[in-house]
């Protein structure tokens, strides 16, 4: 029997995630007991470092990256844990795309700058998931749902996201149907909507031996 994808179980942590936005120094808690208990090390601190903030995409960063299938999923279903969640079957991630970095951090190690560019990605996760829920009745709505994602993205692309990572494989985690993967990232959010508009994007990365 196959496993279910992994892109419902992302759903049900995006959710969770944006629900604790506020308490980002206990997400950074339960990635590092999540991580501690799988036998690896939390890969986005520098030695001497004290973290007690990290955006979204870094968090899920941890386990959309490579390593081996049956780590990750045991990482995913350890986070799930720290988080709460109940996940009734572990999912497969062989179709998620992967950050190319090991460390796989979204934001830089700026003293100054690093809690504005965590708060800037956290914007963009929340503007992202209104528009993948489709919450608004009507054309105003809609229309201000895209505006804010548009906004919220250019903010993130003028940041310049140090990982070598595509700003679209992040968005990607979080409804692979609404932002399918592209193989470049727009630098504007207006340019990445149309982009998706006109179906330019590749198909799944193929399931890997």
């Amino acid at each position: 029997m196959e496993k279910p994808s992994w892109a419902q179980a992302h759903r049900s942590v995006a959710e969770r995630l944006i629900a604790r936005r506020d308490d980002k120094e206990g997400l950074v808690d339960s990635l590092s007991w999540a991580l501690e208990a799988c036998c690896m090390q939390f890969p986005i601190v520098e030695a001497g470092e004290a973290l007690d903030a990290l955006d979204p995409f870094t968090f899920m960063a941890a386990w959309c990256r490579p390593m081996p299938e049956a780590r990750k999923e045991r990482l995913f279903l350890l986070v799930c844990e720290a988080l709460e969640l109940e996940v009734a079957e572990t999912p497969s991630f062989y179709d998620c795309p992967e950050v190319e970095d090991y460390q796989a951090r979204m934001f830089s190690h700026r003293d100054k700058t690093m809690g504005e560019e965590i708060e800037r990605l956290w914007d963009l996760f929340a503007a992202a998931m209104g528009l993948s829920t489709g919450d608004a009745e009507d054309a105003d709505g809609r229309d201000a749902l895209v505006r804010a994602f548009i906004h919220a993205y250019d903010a993130v692309a003028r940041s310049k996201i140090p990982a070598r990572t595509h700003l679209a494989t992040l968005l990607c985690w979080i409804d692979p149907v609404r932002f399918a993967p592209l193989e470049t990232t727009p630098s504007t959010g207006t340019a990445y909507l149309e982009a998706l508009a006109r179906g330019a994007t590749p198909a799944l990365p193929q399931r890997r031996a």
